[in-house]
C-alpha cells in the first residue's frame, strides 16, 4: 500500500470517531483540538493532483464535517467551528468570546420548584459539585426560596421571596457573599418544604458571554445575527476574529486574556503575567486598534479555562 493510500485508510478509520468527538469536544485541551483540526486539513489535501477516485474520498470527508446539519465545520479562516446553541440573551455577535451555559434540572420536592434560569456566579465554592439544596417556607404569606451548598442546609448561598404565595417567579439572590444567583418558578399556595427540594447541574446544552476576568473560555463566536437560542458556530480551534471593547489597542504578538471590565471581550497583554494565564484566549495574529466602537482582532486560539464544578 502506497504512503498516500496508507493515509487515506486511517483517515477513514478514524472517521468513525467523529460522533463521539462531538460529544466532548468543549472538554479537549488545546493540543487535542489542534491536532484535530490538522488531521481535517490533511484529510481534505489528499485527494488533491490525484486520482479520480482520491479527489472524490477527500471531497466526501470534507462534505461530512461541514454539510448541513453536521456539528463540526471548518471555516474559512482556518478554525476548527462546533454548533452550539446560542444562549447570550441577544442575537450572536462575531468574535465574542464564550463559556458553556449549563441547564439545571430541579427536582421539586412536596412544593413544585421548576425551571431555574438566569443562574450566575455558580462555582465549586458555593454549591455541592453542581447541586443545590433548596428549601420552601411562607413566612407572613410570602413563599420564600432558600438555596443551600450543603445536604444539611447550613450553609445558605441565595434566597428570594414573592411578596404573596400566589405562585410565580422567585428571584434568588446571593447569601453570604457567594456571588450566586438565579430565577426559578414557584407553584401558588407553596407549602412549607424544608428537606426535599434540590436543584443540580445537568449538560452544557449552549453558550453565553464570558463574565469579566472569565477562566472558563472555549471559544469565539463564528457569525453574527443568530437569534439567541438558536444554533450558532463557535470556534473552538486555529484562527478566529475575537471581540476586543472600544478604544482598545492590540500589539501583533500579544497574548489576549478574557477582559476584566468587558465580559465577552478580550483585553491583551505585552509582559508575561503568570497570574492571568488561566484567562488566555490566545495570541494576536495582527495589530488592531479600535476607536468608538467594539471591534476584533485576528488571533490564534489558545483557550485556556479551567473552571468547573
Amino acid at each position: 500500500m502506497t504512503d498516500q493510500n496508507t493515509k487515506l485508510f486511517a483517515a477513514a478509520s478514524a472517521w468513525t470517531a467523529i460522533p463521539l468527538i462531538q460529544r466532548d469536544i468543549e472538554n479537549w485541551t488545546a493540543a487535542q483540538r489542534d491536532a484535530f483540526l490538522q488531521m481535517l486539513l490533511n484529510r481534505c489535501e489528499y485527494g488533491k493532483d490525484k486520482a479520480a477516485s482520491d479527489l472524490a474520498i477527500a471531497v466526501a470527508a470534507a462534505q461530512a464535517i461541514t454539510g448541513d446539519g453536521t456539528k463540526v465545520k471548518l471555516t474559512p479562516d482556518g478554525g476548527l467551528a462546533v454548533r452550539m446553541n446560542n444562549q447570550t440573551g441577544g442575537v450572536s455577535v462575531k468574535g465574542n468570546v464564550v463559556c458553556p451555559c449549563y441547564d439545571w434540572t430541579v427536582s421539586p420536592g412536596t412544593t413544585t420548584l421548576s425551571n431555574q434560569v438566569l443562574t450566575a456566579g455558580a462555582a465549586a465554592s458555593n454549591t455541592h459539585a453542581g447541586r443545590l439544596y433548596l428549601s420552601v417556607t411562607v413566612p407572613a404569606g410570602a413563599a420564600t426560596v432558600s438555596a443551600y451548598s450543603d445536604s444539611a442546609r447550613t450553609t445558605k448561598v441565595a434566597e428570594g421571596a414573592l411578596a404573596d404565595n400566589l405562585g410565580g417567579t422567585v428571584s434568588l439572590v446571593a447569601s453570604g457573599g457567594s456571588g450566586l444567583s438565579f430565577d426559578i418558578d414557584i407553584e401558588a399556595g407553596a407549602v412549607e418544604d424544608l428537606t426535599s427540594a434540590t436543584s443540580t447541574m445537568g449538560v452544557a446544552t449552549g453558550v453565553e458571554l464570558t463574565d469579566t476576568s472569565a477562566i472558563n473560555a472555549i471559544g469565539v463566536i463564528y457569525e453574527s445575527g443568530i437569534a439567541d437560542e438558536a444554533d450558532v458556530w463557535v470556534v473552538v480551534a486555529g484562527h478566529a476574529y475575537v471581540s476586543i471593547p472600544a478604544n482598545a489597542a492590540v500589539a501583533y504578538g500579544s497574548w489576549l486574556i478574557s477582559h476584566g471590565t468587558s465580559g465577552g471581550h478580550a483585553d491583551s497583554l505585552w509582559a508575561a503575567d503568570a497570574t492571568k494565564i488561566q484567562r488566555g484566549i490566545g495570541w494576536a495574529m495582527e495589530r488592531a486598534v479600535t476607536a468608538g466602537a467594539v471591534g476584533t482582532v485576528f488571533a490564534q486560539l489558545e483557550l485556556r479555562g479551567t473552571w468547573g464544578v
